[in-house]
């Protein structure tokens, strides 16, 4: 019997013309007749169905079981088996009230208790005007419900107005199946919906509105941003404007409007870079410093780059020369996305470490090679300071091979501290 039921039950099988309850509560092993109307089960879904105009009916949840009480008669029902109830009522006179969990398709009659019709699906249409807003129930059936001055409206787990949804939203909705008033409608973002990219920005229209950016498969691509956009740059709440061409940047859009849900953009794209600055140029919008290897860069600066000085905000004429900087830039363009100075005394100065290639007590001065290669020659005077295992001593101590770590001023080059650890034993260190 079983057996025979579930291949009645499969969509491929022919269906009979007329129903009868008592097969489909054997195939939810049960035998219980309502004593009015038919009770079955049509695809997971426990169907009730009013016959004298006058019946009634419940729906309750008892632990793992769904029990319906039909005119007094009750069936138990397997949770688990069940993914809803269709109510069909007779000349609009039967009764349902649902107090389950269970979502109700609901034909005709009255829903009392707390049987308001819950369903899920997709918006496809809003009017603000009417107060009106249609989904598309999972099913498939398209629902128009009114927003009333009750109405709970919320998207994005956030209040909300009918105007804040988007024709694509998810949505849930809780609403009278016989006045179409909503109670409640919760939407957000649809799960799964647009083309998510990863890639470059390229180029920005504030104008038109429109992001293009090179994706990492190197196809160039151009969306539209609108008010409903959301935008963050850096983790924070963004607009167009704040966007930078090469930002690094994650899009979430339509691929056939090509119009942008959410654009998240990120300035880590280049290198950072710290040192001591040694011109600036205003004219030119550009700034050169040196940095601890003694490798001279110059920067440009546009009107995107952040300037700080000191914790404050600044402009490049507010830089001095001496300034210890940092720079955040652009290792193709030499174009800088930060840059940061203070004029901290206690931080003045240039440090480099390298090997000792020359020394002339004579000049006073010593010639030492960084490890990147630059060679650099130093001043000192009475005031430079030298130190060798944590004793003072002078230049004259100073040889070739030895390993230096030195303090100086990169406009002057004089040195104010000279570190020195001698040279490896066996070496031919020498000075003049």
């Amino acid at each position: 019997m079983i057996d025979r039921l579930k291949k009645w039950l499969r969509a491929d099988s022919p269906k009979p013309a007329k129903h009868r309850a008592r097969l489909a509560l054997d195939c939810l092993d049960s035998r219980i007749t309502p004593s009015a109307g038919a009770l079955r089960d049509r695809l997971g879904q426990i169907v009730i169905e009013g016959t004298t105009g006058n019946d009634s009916a419940s729906v309750t949840q008892s632990g793992k079981n769904i029990v319906v009480n039909l005119n007094g008669a009750k069936t138990n029902f397997a949770k688990n088996q069940v993914n809803g109830i269709v109510f069909v009522g007779d000349g609009g006179k039967d009764k349902l009230s649902n107090q389950s969990s269970l979502k109700v398709q609901f034909n005709n009659g009255t829903m009392c208790g707390n049987g308001a019709v819950e369903a899920d699906g997709t918006v496809t249409a809003i009017d603000a005007t009417a107060g009106t807003l249609t989904f598309l129930e999972q099913s498939g059936t398209s629902v128009t419900v009114t927003i009333a001055s009750t109405t709970s409206l919320e998207r994005n787990e956030a209040a909300a107005t009918l105007a804040s949804f988007v024709v694509g939203d998810a949505v849930e909705v809780k609403y009278d199946p016989n006045t179409l008033v909503a109670a409640k409608i919760e939407a957000g973002e649809a799960e799964n919906t647009g083309t998510e990219a990863k890639g470059t920005i390229t180029a920005i229209d504030t104008t038109a509105g429109t992001v293009t950016f090179q994706s990492k498969s190197g196809t160039s691509v151009t969306v539209t941003v609108n008010a409903s956009t959301v935008l963050e740059r850096n983790g924070a709440v963004a607009t167009l404007s704040s966007f930078a061409v090469g930002d690094s940047i994650k899009v979430k859009y339509d691929p056939t409007t090509l119009i942008a849900t959410k654009v998240e953009a990120k300035d880590h794209s280049g290198v950072e870079s710290k040192g001591t600055i040694t011109a600036i140029d205003t004219t030119a919008g550009t700034l050169t410093f040196q940095r601890r290897d003694g490798t001279s860069i110059t920067i440009s600066v546009t009107a995107t780059t952040v300037l700080a000085r000191n914790g404050a905000t600044a402009t490049l004429s507010s830089f001095v020369v001496g300034d210890t900087v940092e720079v955040k830039y652009n290792p193709t363009t030499l174009v800088a996305t930060k840059v940061e100075s203070e004029n901290d005394s206690c931080n003045q100065g240039t440090r480099a470490s390298g090997t000792v290639t020359a020394v002339d007590t004579t000049a006073g001065t010593l010639t030492f090679q960084t490890a990147a290669g630059a060679s650099i020659t130093v001043n000192v005077n009475a005031s430079t300071v030298f130190e060798q295992n944590c004793a003072s001593t002078t230049l004259a101590s100073v040889v070739v091979g030895d390993s230096v770590t030195v303090k100086y001023d990169a406009n002057t080059l004089i040195a104010t501290k000279v570190e020195i650890n001698a040279a490896p034993t066996g070496s031919s260190g020498s000075n003049t």
